[in-house]
């Protein structure tokens, strides 16, 4: 989880648009850190696959989920 956070947040302290790809246990961890979500609920409810904009405003981080499973 440290390292995955700290990787996170190298990626959004940079000027260019990243993208980030883990796998469902990890994403429902840094997901949790981010923004509190609960991490066995949050896994519980991705999907295969799954997207989320994640950007940063100054302190403030939005997380959207832009990937909807129908």
């Amino acid at each position: 989880m440290a390292r995955g956070g700290a990787a996170l947040r190298d990626a959004l302290a940079g000027a260019l648009p990243v993208v980030v790809v883990t796998h469902g246990n990890l994403l429902a961890l840094l997901l949790h850190g981010l923004d509190g979500r609960s991490g066995f609920d949050a896994w519980r409810g991705l999907t295969n696959p799954d997207l989320f904009l994640v950007t940063q405003t100054n302190d403030t981080v939005v997380v959207e989920r832009i990937w909807l499973d129908e």
